[in-house]
C-alpha cells in the first residue's frame, strides 16, 4: 500500500521461521510459539515502510500469538492508516510490542482455556499513522532508528525491538524459562536458573517440563507422537534430550515415534526377583485372554528421578505412583514375560510422553478416580490428571510386565495406572469397585513382603505362582450366578425370620 503523499511503501504479510528467517536488514524478527509447541512452529506477522526515493527500510513491527498467526490483505486509507487482515488461532495476541489483546471462547471451561483458541478468529488491526513515531519507552532517545548507543531504562530490557520490565519472561515465544534480566543483558533474554536444570530442560529451542518425552507433529492442528526413549531428565543434561538406558538414537534427525532402537545386548534376561522364569518361547499373546501387564518398552520414573523402561525394573525399585510425585517400592510381579511378543492396546493422550502400551483387561484411572478396564477407553475420554484420550489401536510389543507397588497404582508412561485387571471387563464385581477387590485380595502377599518371606516363581505363561489366575477367572465368570445366589440366601434368610415372627 502506497502511503498518501507516495513518500513509502507500506508491506504485510507472515512469515514461518522454520521456513526462513525474517530479516530486515540487520533486524530479524522472532518467532512467536504457542503452548507446547514445536520451535520448528514459530510464526508472526510483519508491518514494515520502505522509501519509494531509495528503498531503505524505514520501520519494522512484529506481531502474533503463536497459533496460526496469517495475514493475508492489507488496505489503506486516504489519511495513510493501513488495515492488517487475517486471522488466528490465538486467546492472547501482541501488535507491534505496544498493544495486547485478549478475549474468551463461548462453550469453553475458562480452567481448561489455553493461550491459542479452539476456534479460527479472523481479524482487522488498525495501524494509525497520523500520530508521530514514539520513541520505545525503555529508551532514553532514539537516533534516527538507530539504537546503537542508546541508553536502555535501569531495570529493563530493550529485546527484538520491543520493551520488556524486569523478569518478564519470554513465554511468547516458547521460552518460558527465559526472561529478562538487565542484571546479565538488556538486549538478549537470559536463562532463568530458577527454571533450567530445576523443573525444565531447554532443548530445540524449547522449554520442556522434566520428565517431557520428545514429540513431532505433521501440523499444529495433527496429534502429537512421542519418542520411547528421548526424555527431559534434568539430573543429567538439562540442555539435551536423555537417550533411557536399554536405547540408543541411530539418526538424530530422525522424528519420533522411529527414532528409538532397543539396543540388541539389552538386559531382558527376567532380573524381576530371584525367583524362576520359565516362560518366553516367542509366542504371542493375547491382551483380551492371557496378556495382564505392560509392554517391556513402558517407561516409568524412578526415585533418583530417572526414566527407565519397563523391562528394567526390579524389585525393590521405588517408581512413581501418584501425579503429585510420590513413589512407593515394587514387592512383586504378577506377570513377567521378557520374550513374550502380546497384543497391547496403544492408548494416546495429552500426556506428554509416548502412548501407553496396556493389556485390554489392564485398568486405568479415569478423572473421576474411577478404575476402568482399558479395553472401555475411547477417544475423548479423560485421564486422571485431565489427559484427554486421542487415539486408540493396537500394537504388538515385546515383553509383558505387571509389576505390584504397595499402593496399587503406578505412572507408566505419564499415566496413573492401576496394578491390577478387570477379570469381568468392567469397573465392578458385584456392585464392588474392583480396584478395592483387587487390592483387597492382595492384602496377605503385601504383608509377606514387607516381612521379607514373599518368593518370586512364574508359570510358562509368565504368571506369579501366588496367583490363584485360574480360580479368579473362574469366580468372576460365575457374577451372575454368585448374585443370584447372594440374593437368593438373602430372600430365605429373611423368609424363615418372618416365620419365627409369626410363631
Amino acid at each position: 500500500v502506497p502511503s498518501p503523499d507516495g513518500s513509502s511503501i507500506m508491506v504485510a504479510g507472515w512469515y514461518y521461521n522454520s521456513r526462513g528467517l525474517a530479516s530486515f536488514d540487520s533486524v530479524t524478527l522472532p518467532g512467536y510459539l504457542r503452548e507446547d509447541g514445536l520451535a520448528t512452529q514459530k510464526s508472526g506477522i510483519y508491518n514494515t515502510a520502505l522509501s519509494t526515493e531509495d528503498g531503505k527500510g524505514e520501520y519494522v513491527l512484529h506481531s502474533g500469538g503463536g497459533s496460526k498467526d496469517r495475514l493475508y490483505d492489507l488496505v489503506g486509507d486516504g489519511s495513510g492508516n493501513v488495515y492488517n487482515i487475517g486471522y488466528s488461532m490465538n486467546l492472547v495476541m501482541n501488535w507491534g510490542g505496544s498493544l495486547k489483546t485478549t478475549m474468551t471462547e463461548a462453550d469453553v471451561n475458562e480452567s481448561e482455556a489455553k493461550a491459542d483458541a479452539d476456534e479460527t478468529h479472523f481479524f482487522v488491526s488498525k495501524l494509525d499513522m497520523s500520530k508521530a513515531p514514539v520513541v520505545p519507552s525503555c529508551l532514553s532517545s532514539c537516533d534516527d532508528g538507530n539504537i546503537a548507543g542508546v541508553t536502555i531504562e535501569e531495570n529493563s530490557c530493550f529485546i527484538d525491538s520491543v520493551c520488556y520490565a524486569s523478569g518478564e519472561t519470554a513465554e511468547l515465544f516458547g521460552k518460558i524459562c527465559f526472561a529478562c534480566n538487565p542484571n546479565v543483558s538488556q538486549t538478549d533474554w537470559t536463562v532463568r536458573e530458577d527454571i533450567v536444570g530445576v523443573t525444565h530442560c531447554f532443548v530445540d529451542d524449547i522449554c520442556v517440563e522434566e520428565g517431557g518425552f520428545k514429540w513431532s507433529q505433521r501440523r499444529t492442528w495433527a496429534a502429537k507422537t512421542f519418542s520411547a526413549c528421548q526424555v527431559c531428565d534434568i539430573t543429567n543434561d538439562a540442555y539435551g534430550w536423555t537417550i533411557v538406558d536399554g536405547y540408543s538414537v541411530p539418526d538424530s534427525k530422525i522424528l519420533p515415534p522411529t527414532d528409538c532402537v532397543a539396543d540388541s545386548d539389552a538386559n531382558n534376561d527376567g532380573d524381576g526377583g530371584d525367583g524362576e522364569d520359565d516362560g518366553g518361547d516367542g509366542d504371542r499373546e493375547d491382551a483380551d485372554g492371557g496378556g495382564y501387564c505392560f509392554s517391556g518398552l513402558s517407561i516409568v520414573k524412578l526415585e533418583d528421578e530417572t526414566m527407565i523402561p519397563m523391562r528394567d525394573l526390579k524389585i525393590g525399585d521405588r517408581v512413581q505412583v501418584t501425579e503429585d510425585g510420590k513413589f512407593d517400592t515394587v514387592y512383586s510381579f504378577g506377570h513377567y514375560q521378557p520374550d513374550s511378543i502380546a497384543e497391547y492396546l496403544s492408548i494416546h493422550s495429552t500426556a506428554k510422553a509416548a502412548p501407553i502400551t496396556i493389556s485390554a483387561p489392564h485398568m486405568l484411572f479415569l478423572d473421576s478416580r474411577k478404575a476402568v478396564p482399558a479395553s472401555s477407553i475411547k477417544v475423548g475420554d479423560i485421564l486422571l490428571g485431565g489427559k484427554i484420550v486421542t487415539k486408540v489401536e493396537n500394537a504388538a510389543v515385546l515383553g509383558a510386565y505387571a509389576p505390584f507397588t504397595y499402593s496399587g497404582t503406578i505412572i507408566v508412561n505419564g499415566v496413573v495406572a492401576s496394578n491390577y485387571v478387570s477379570l469381568t471387563g468392567t469397573s465392578t464385581f458385584l456392585g464392588i469397585d474392583m480396584q478395592f477387590i483387587a487390592h483387597t485380595a492382595v492384602a496377605a502377599r503385601r504383608a509377606l513382603c514387607q516381612l521379607n518371606l514373599c518368593e518370586e516363581k512364574y508359570s510358562n505363561e509368565g504368571i506369579a505362582t501366588w496367583i490363584p489366575y485360574r480360580t479368579a477367572t473362574w469366580i468372576a465368570a460365575q457374577e451372575v450366578g454368585i448374585g443370584f445366589l447372594t440374593i437368593a440366601a438373602g430372600v430365605i434368610a429373611f423368609a424363615r425370620r418372618r416365620q419365627k415372627v409369626l410363631l
